[in-house]
């Protein structure tokens, strides 16, 4: 049995990796041991192998997921193929991933409040990292100068890029971000639902085209439940969202495109007057 190894960063608390598909097929299920870490270099060292037998997994693109038993702390994206067998950091088609020194982005509201939960990466590459308890995002990067692209948990806008420098040496940055109240369905019965959809690197997607149907029916209209009206279609702002006005309790399909991509999700829609969904093509 062939095994395939990809080297990732690890920092204090991560012990495990769990392989996840961005765009998993289905009746997929998670390994829920995952695959444990092996140290590369000297004790201390940041540097990890996973190693994945290589039926556990197809080609296509996967998130790395790091973390430990309390949870995921981190993640690598890395496209798998049928021919390679290693994928070390800074190997010519993952040079996104590679880093010498550490760019530590601390995320905050206007109030200095620490935020958990924002995901912040480098602008034009799969790589991120989502920070934590204390508000950090630690990234590995090589000395340059960087746009730092945040998407941010429910309840704040995507802030503009923060562009670092890194010259030798690891760098720090600030990230700061402004609350948003979610649109509220002013009728009893509804909800109004804000959906944000992101690329596969991370940034938000302006004019993609987003329709519902109810599942197992067809497309319906976001205004009533009617089963079989094809309404037009919604699409995303400059935030990369859209607000869809949908029946409370519903579960219903989302139907993402842009260009040439399609994505769906399934989604109950909360018995509540906001609700939030983010969709990743």
């Amino acid at each position: 049995m062939t095994n395939i190894k990809i080297m990732v960063r690890s920092y204090p608390g991560e012990t495990n990796a769990w392989m996840v598909p961005l765009y998993p097929p289905d009746g997929f299920s998670i390994k829920e041991e995952g695959y444990p870490l092996t140290e590369i270099g000297p004790s201390g060292s940041t540097s990890y192998w996973v190693t994945v037998p290589r039926e556990d997994i197809f080609p296509g693109y996967w998130s790395v997921a790091l973390g430990s038993a309390a949870g995921y702390l981190g993640s690598r994206v890395v496209v798998i193929d049928d021919a390679t067998d290693d994928y070390p950091i800074g190997a010519p088609d993952h040079t996104e991933d590679n880093g010498l020194y550490l760019i530590t982005a601390t995320v905050k509201d206007e109030d200095g409040k620490l935020i958990q939960g924002a995901r912040v990466g480098i602008a034009g590459t799969s790589y991120s990292r989502v920070s934590k308890v204390g508000g950090v995002a630690i990234i590995p990067a090589n000395s340059g100068t960087y746009s730092l692209v945040t998407i941010p948990p429910t309840g704040f806008e995507v802030p503009d890029p923060v562009s670092v420098t890194v010259d030798g040496d690891d760098a720090e940055t600030d990230i700061v971000l402004t609350a948003t109240t979610l649109p509220a369905s002013t009728d009893p019965t509804k909800c109004k639902v804000s959906l944000r959809v992101i690329s596969i690197t991370g940034s938000v997607i302006v004019g993609a085209r987003v329709t519902t149907r109810r599942a197992n029916c067809k497309t319906i209209a976001q205004s009533s439940l009617v089963l079989d009206g094809v309404h037009d279609p919604t699409t995303t702002n400059a935030n990369g969202i859209a607000v869809l006005e949908l029946a409370r309790g519903v579960t219903i399909v989302i139907t993402v495109r842009f260009g040439d991509e399609e994505q769906e999700i399934t989604y109950t829609v909360p018995d509540a007057a906001s609700g939030d969904a983010t969709v990743t093509v």
